[in-house]
């Protein structure tokens, strides 16, 4: 099959047009959800996966919006069985993009009988229904492949809008969204672009060893979630950290000569502390892919994007990586889409365990 052929490759393909109707679609609901925001003492962020990683984005989203509340991201596992004190003064935020998954539908309930407001971020045709939270806001269509992209990035899109219209009068609101929406759907755009250069890279690198993804601030989730991507499609050793966390340990397992290391480096807070270690470590001519919004670099295996702000980045650096992770899952012979439902000891894995 082609790369084109995939489920995962129409849904990377999609996204900046679904993040941009997310973003700028009039829902009267997102003022109301918006306003409770602005009135939480504490803010819960909850999901697991890929869902956990947009709930970790979120964090970052609604620290720029939303003033001076605590905002506390938890896996649903986590929040679920290890459940903090909550109050009718909380927001609890559930991600969940089927809805099936049985710790997400729980953290609701608790949620619920704590008597916190609650929303859920899910698919269309989830399993959560009126009922389950007091909003409950769908995003795309339920994914084929297995490897969650478009999901991600549309969650991402009701988080944004849920922090960026607690700051706006309804008057501003359309207008304002929609600037939003130009500042960063062409970058989105763009990444999309450099499909036949990731292409050529998966063929070029050797990919079938570790392979360590980094970053800083909202860009260490994006490492997180690439990591994540390379395991569910290529089945490599992926990854993905902050990029102290790295230096403080993980990188001395690391084969030098081999390995292949992925940095996030467009601009941010963490930008001086990543290029220093990007630069040591083509010193010792380790293999080492860029990803970057400078236009000034010589260096080779450079994957050059559009700047955007900080919190945002991630929306870019993710659809760049998300094609890496197919391209080099394509190259390998391996079907991006199936989550390994091929191989009889992971289906008889998936029959025991209930996700």
């Amino acid at each position: 099959m082609n790369q084109t052929d995939y489920f995962m490759h129409r849904s990377i393909m999609e996204q900046p047009t679904a993040f941009k109707s997310i973003l700028t679609s009039h829902n009267k609901e997102f003022s109301e959800a918006s306003h409770i925001l602005g009135n939480s003492k504490n803010i819960f962020l909850i999901g697991t996966g890929s869902s956990l990683h947009a709930a970790m984005f979120g964090r970052f989203i609604l620290e720029k919006y939303v003033e001076n509340k605590n905002i506390m991201v938890y896996s649903s596992f986590e929040f679920s069985n290890y459940t903090p004190d909550l109050s009718r003064d909380d927001t609890v935020i559930v991600i969940s993009h089927r809805g099936y998954k049985m710790y997400s539908y729980d953290s609701l309930k608790k949620a619920r009988n704590a008597g916190c407001k609650t929303v859920a971020i899910t698919g269309v045709s989830s399993s959560i229904k009126k009922g389950d939270a007091d909003f409950i806001f769908t995003t795309v269509e339920q994914e084929k492949s297995s490897a969650h992209t478009i999901s991600l990035t549309s969650a991402v899109a009701v988080l944004l809008k849920l922090a960026a219209s607690s700051k706006l009068e309804a008057t501003q609101e359309k207008e304002s969204l929609e600037k939003l929406a130009e500042s960063i759907v062409p970058g989105m755009e763009k990444a999309l672009k450099l499909e036949k250069e990731l292409k050529d890279m998966s063929k070029k690198m050797d990919f079938s060893q570790r392979v360590w993804i980094f970053g800083g601030g909202p860009n260490s989730v994006t490492a997180m979630e690439a990591a994540l991507k390379m395991q569910e499609t290529s089945y490599v050793t992926a990854y993905g950290y902050e990029i102290e966390q790295l230096i403080h340990g993980p990188v001395r397992a690391a084969d030098l000569s081999h390995d292949i290391f992925i940095c996030i480096s467009t601009w941010g807070k963490s930008y001086e502390r990543i290029q220093n270690f990007a630069k040591a470590l083509r010193s010792l001519n380790v293999s080492v892919i860029e990803i970057t919004d400078r236009n000034d670099s010589q260096e080779k295996n450079l994957v050059s994007v559009q700047r955007t702000e900080e919190e945002f980045s991630p929306l870019i650096n993710l659809i760049v990586l998300q094609l890496l992770s197919l391209s080099v899952a394509v190259a390998r012979g391996k079907n991006p889409d199936n989550f390994r439902s091929d191989n009889s000891a992971f289906a008889r894995l998936d029959e025991m365990i209930k996700l």
